[in-house]
């Protein structure tokens, strides 16, 4: 269950970020990288 949720959580924190232009890739990549 846990790899699923983790799927979920990075699906959604990917079209969040995608949509924020705002943020900076820093963080985007580094949350993918924590995943």
């Amino acid at each position: 269950e846990i790899e699923r949720r983790v799927g979920v959580m990075s699906d959604g924190s990917r079209a969040i970020f995608e949509g924020d232009d705002s943020k900076p890739t820093k963080e985007r990549r580094s949350r993918r990288s924590r995943s």
